[in-house]
């Protein structure tokens, strides 16, 4: 379904509209849908409130930022569709800060592992962000926004004025243009603008792509497998089956759901798989108690170094932080069976994501 704001401050289309390009499920952005027209919730851009930390800068404020045109990027790290953004977010602050322009990212956690600052820390250098990053890990500014979705950037103008938004990935030329429209209204001048390498979507078209699916009992829709009890646990899950359908999610071994993940118990081996169509597959793991490991199968077999992630190793995954793992890429978008096998006590599962 397409997502949509309702509300009008009054303002005219371009000072106040914008159009929503991006088809949104479970508030993550991944595919393109007609344009539907909304406006924005307010006229001026709320102030940046209950910021637990800053990274990569002092904390700011609008009076700091006045004169400024300001992109807010709200993101969290373990979302696929926001990590995909943060080098087109940090390429475009890089080539237009000399000209005032400042990126600010909100990252605002989808879950509770994504509120602790060290995570975060992390994450921004890994993903090399140098643009000033507040940690809104009470939410505080994305509901001050009344924001619904990662990734979303709001463009804002010298007095703090909101004049344009984005909702979702890709769309990396027209968020370029709108800020340079905005640098050049305040008198700068501006070097050529390079076409930006905006990510390829057109095959959505043709072939449906798998949906970000949840394994936590908040927004889980069930598992194919059956659940047993035996002595002293009703968390037996069997998958028995020679067919699976496809998207859904079948266990193998003891597995307790919790409201954001499930958490594999004990030492005897236990999966999880799931048929798929995407050309990427991600999962977002953390260790309950100590460093976890998955060996990876596709279709049957240990997956090839052709087609492994970037976070696999010789068909197998260590599991030592919280964050989201690659563990599937491929040329093509074509269907796929994905089994992840893992001893480890205490592994917890909480998302996979499909690109």
């Amino acid at each position: 379904m397409a997502g949509h704001l309702s509300g009008d401050n009054g303002a005219d289309a371009d000072a106040g509209a914008r159009v929503v390009r991006d088809c949104v499920r479970d508030c993550r952005v991944h595919e393109p849908c007609e344009e539907i027209p909304v406006r924005f919730l307010m006229a001026f851009a709320p102030e940046f409130k209950g910021v637990v930390a800053w990274i990569n800068s002092p904390a700011l404020t609008l009076k700091d930022l006045e004169g400024k045109i300001v992109l807010v990027d709200f993101w969290t790290y373990s979302c696929v569709n926001c990590v995909r953004t943060l080098p087109h977010l940090t390429a475009t602050y890089e080539k237009y800060k000399q000209y005032g322009l400042v990126v600010i990212g909100v990252h605002t956690p989808e879950f509770d592992f994504e509120k602790d600052v060290k995570n975060v820390k992390k994450a921004v250098k890994d993903f090399g962000i140098t643009y000033p990053v507040a940690v809104d890990s009470d939410w505080k500014v994305w509901s001050a926004y009344q924001n619904s979705y990662w990734p979303r950037q709001y463009l804002l103008s010298e007095q703090g004025e909101l004049v344009w938004d984005h909702i979702g990935e890709g769309g990396y030329d027209e968020i370029e243009k709108r800020i340079r429209k905005e640098l050049q209204r305040i008198g700068k001048t501006l070097p050529p603008m390079e076409s930006a390498t905006e990510l390829k979507q057109g095959f959505f078209a043709q072939l449906r792509l798998t949906r970000e699916t949840y394994l936590g009992s908040s927004r889980s829709e069930g598992f194919g497998s059956s659940s047993v009890c035996i002595k002293g646990s009703c968390h037996r899950h069997i998958d028995r089956y020679a067919e699976h359908d496809p998207d859904v999610v079948y266990l193998s071994g003891d597995w307790e759901q919790k409201p954001e993940f499930i958490e594999h118990a004990g030492s005897d081996e236990g999966h999880i798989l799931q048929k798929f169509t995407a050309k990427e597959v991600n999962l977002v793991m953390a260790p309950a108690k100590k460093v976890c490991a998955v060996t990876v199968f596709i279709d049957g077999k240990k997956v090839t170094k052709e087609n492994a992630g970037a976070d696999v190793k010789a068909g197998k995954v260590v599991i030592d932080l919280p964050r989201m793992y690659r563990l599937f890429k491929s040329e093509k978008t074509e269907e796929h069976e994905l089994k992840i096998v893992t001893k480890s006590d205490g592994l917890q599962a909480f998302a996979f994501t499909y690109g």
